[in-house]
């Protein structure tokens, strides 16, 4: 007989998706797409439960992209108009040392399971902001890449930039930094994108294991923005500095990426119906840093 998911041994998780979830989906990927797509959702879970022989499964994070755990992967279903198609091609393309394992796929469904990284804390929980930055350091020389595959270069990842009207005399200055930093970077490589604190975790012996990665081509001074712009209360200053002494990067430069990606997220907070004023008020604070 063949097996289904009513008929399997153990019990199927209940998706618990919260309003904010469906809104947000929703509002992104259109409303009969974003509908259909959250009324599929239960069933496609319990048919990977099924196929990758997930036991135990419960959900983590409903946030946008759907996020649940067993005892030893993590499926990561995303939403329509999401990124997993370019997240499976940098899994492959960071395979190392240094990066989540991807375990399997199904690239019609936009699924994807990795390994469960233990214990797992992430970055953000170390209370040493100063080692915090240290360590976020190492990770990024240790993940970046030669710049091959098909990921976007710095100009298409900066698009949000030329093509949203954002209120904010922030806008146009930013737009003439980022041309100049453009046109001044060093050799790209492939960065990750957004490694922040959240996507760095504690492997155990593996040592820090970075998540979630988007894959674009940069200079190697471009990663650190991500991570200065999260947990924005710590000194900024000397994260920088810090930064500076162990990439070897200039700190002027690694202020001025913070700053532009800062105003580029508020733009992307824009397209997405998000909270583009606080964006923009975390980007202020990199003007004079």
């Amino acid at each position: 007989m063949t097996t289904t998911a009513s008929s399997c041994r153990w019990p199927l998780p209940k998706l618990d998706l919260t309003p904010e979830f469906q809104k947000r989906v929703i509002a992104i990927a259109g409303e009969p797409r974003g509908r259909a797509w959250l009324s599929a959702l239960p069933s496609l879970v319990d048919d990977l439960s099924v196929r990758w022989d997930l036991d135990d499964l419960s959900v983590l994070s409903n946030s946008y992209h759907l996020v649940a755990l067993t005892k030893s992967a993590v499926l990561k279903i995303c939403a329509p108009q999401g990124d997993a198609d370019r997240e499976y091609e940098a899994l492959i393309a960071f395979q190392g040392p240094g990066f989540v394992r991807l375990l399997a796929h199904d690239d019609a469904h936009q699924a994807l399971l990795m390994e469960r990284i233990e214990p797992g804390a992430t970055l953000a929980e170390m209370e040493d902001d100063e080692r915090a930055t240290e360590i976020a350091a190492d990770v990024f020389k240790a993940v970046h890449r030669p710049a091959e595959g098909p990921f976007p270069d710095i100009h298409r990842w900066g698009a949000a930039l030329f093509d949203v009207s954002l209120p904010s005399p922030l806008l146009e200055e930013v737009r003439a930094l980022w041309r100049e930093l453009t046109a001044s970077s060093e050799e790209p490589v492939l960065c990750h994108g957004d490694l922040h604190q959240f996507n760095i975790l504690d492997g155990g012996e593996r040592g820090w294991v970075a998540i979630d990665p988007k894959g674009v081509f940069a200079e190697p001074a471009f990663e650190t923005g991500a991570f200065l712009r999260n947990l924005t209360e710590r000194d900024q200053k000397r994260r920088i500095a810090i930064f500076a002494k162990r990439l070897g990067h200039d700190e002027e430069r690694i202020r001025k990426w913070a700053f532009a990606q800062a105003v580029l997220s508020a733009c992307w907070c824009v397209q997405d119906g998000d909270d583009w004023e606080g964006a923009v008020r975390n980007a202020e604070q990199f003007r004079t840093a």
